[in-house]
């Protein structure tokens, strides 16, 4: 596509002068012949320099497949050049929606039959897969300017995954030093699945000893234990109304799924089955437990994962946990206490899970109802307002406790605090022998 560049319109504006002038002086008209003649010779210069644009540039664009969530990363683009004159152009390149900066725009001049590079970085806060634009360059002449696009380059597509899969190797690297030492604390346990037979140390425990293998061999043995492997751990993920909730760098939900992940991290370091299940007023998804890489596995599953305008209902995913989870497994439910009916129908069926099963509930607050409780009421509108808050945060507090009572694990915390505390509570069940 050609553009009229400043000088094009110059020379259209000179050549109008002259023909508007020539109704008076007659003279004027060698004046604009003679416009029109250059403008005509300069056109045609343009338009041979110009017209093998497309075909005399190549642009390959190279981003990463996955990039973390609201993190930095590099996308570069190699522009290579066919022609044996060297090229100035201005570059544009169209990213994701919702990335940071949203257009980029550079100068470059390439030299004949060479390449060059240019490296910019991008940021991404919302999770899900995200397709590139155009790259576009625009080649300027005297009169013209060509602009082409490729569309080989807009191909490219990145997926933004939760930041504690996409940019961490080690669980320290992801949260921390103080969580990870937490980690390695709770890890430690006796357990009372079985390893082998070892010679008696001082420090063990007389019920640990076997007599039979001591007699067997004239020396006392202890039986050694390790912590059982190969449990189901099941983690249930509202993406209802509530969990859209905007807190900081992100939502209810994001932190939910961040929290998810690094459970199932942990989980699978230590040999247990991980699966989940998503929910609304539906199963949005239903994956049963399995050993096959659960980060990986998981965050596949949770990238486009977005919380929907909908009321919550628990009672679907219950049905599905009756029929299709026989085995004894741990559940580990995150999600928020709606109003008085809804949360009585899910203490409910969550008290009859825990029969069977045993299960964590990690109640997501939200740490702007509070903030709102503490302020001064200035006026009686903000007094009503703590009202009603104080009544809805009464209301949360008993309905735990009665979960709590009901033999449900219950862990009420504000989402960005929401990781630490859910792993230490999977690893001291663990470790407890419960399942």
């Amino acid at each position: 596509m050609f553009i009229p560049t400043r000088n094009a319109l110059f020379f259209g504006a000179a050549l109008f002068v002259c023909t508007a002038a020539a109704w008076f002086l007659p003279v004027a008209l060698i004046g604009a012949a003679g416009v029109f003649l250059l403008f005509a010779v300069l056109a045609l210069v343009d338009f041979y320099r110009l017209r093998g644009g497309k075909n005399n540039l190549t642009v390959q664009r190279r981003a990463p497949a996955i990039a973390p969530r609201g993190v930095d990363f590099s996308v570069e683009l190699l522009i290579k050049n066919h022609a044996p004159r060297a090229v100035s152009l201005r570059l544009r390149d169209v990213p994701p929606a919702l990335a940071a900066p949203p257009l980029i725009i550079r100068d470059l001049t390439i030299a004949a039959k060479s390449d060059a590079r240019l490296t910019y970085t991008l940021k991404i806060s919302r999770r899900g897969e995200y397709a590139f634009g155009a790259t576009w360059w625009r080649e300027r002449g005297f009169l013209f300017a060509a602009q082409w696009s490729t569309a080989a380059a807009a191909e490219t597509t990145v997926k933004i995954y939760p930041e504690v899969i996409a940019a961490h190797d080690e669980l320290a690297a992801a949260r921390g030093a103080a969580t990870a030492e937490k980690l390695r604390a709770r890890d430690r346990g006796a357990g009372m699945e079985f390893l082998h037979l070892a010679p008696f140390r001082r420090g063990d425990a007389l019920r640990h000893i076997d007599w039979r293998a001591s007699a067997r061999r004239q020396k006392l043995m202890a039986r050694r234990h390790q912590i059982e492997q190969h449990r189901e751990v099941l983690i249930l993920l509202d993406s209802g109304r509530l969990m859209g909730l905007e807190i900081g760098g992100g939502s209810k939900l994001d932190y939910a799924v961040n929290s998810a992940l690094m459970l199932g991290v942990v989980a699978g370091r230590r040999g247990d089955q991980c699966g989940l299940g998503v929910f609304a007023d539906k199963v949005v998804a239903y994956l049963p437990p399995q050993s096959r890489g659960q980060p990986a596995w998981l965050a596949g599953q949770l990238c486009a994962l977005k919380a929907e305008f909908r009321e919550t209902d628990f009672r679907p995913i219950f049905a599905t946990l009756q029929e299709r989870q026989k085995k004894r497994a741990l559940i580990v439910v995150l999600s928020d206490l709606a109003d008085d009916l809804a949360s009585a129908n899910f203490r409910a069926a969550l008290t009859i899970l825990a029969r069977r099963h045993l299960v964590i509930f990690a109640a997501l607050r939200s740490p702007q109802l509070r903030q709102r409780l503490d302020a001064p009421a200035a006026d009686w509108r903000t007094a009503a307002e703590q009202a009603v808050i104080y009544r809805l945060e009464r209301d949360r507090a008993a309905t735990l406790q009665t979960l709590s009572r009901g033999g449900v694990e219950v862990i009420d915390v504000v989402p960005t605090e929401l990781t630490a505390p859910l792993l230490n509570r999977y690893l001291q069940v663990r470790e407890s022998g419960r399942l």
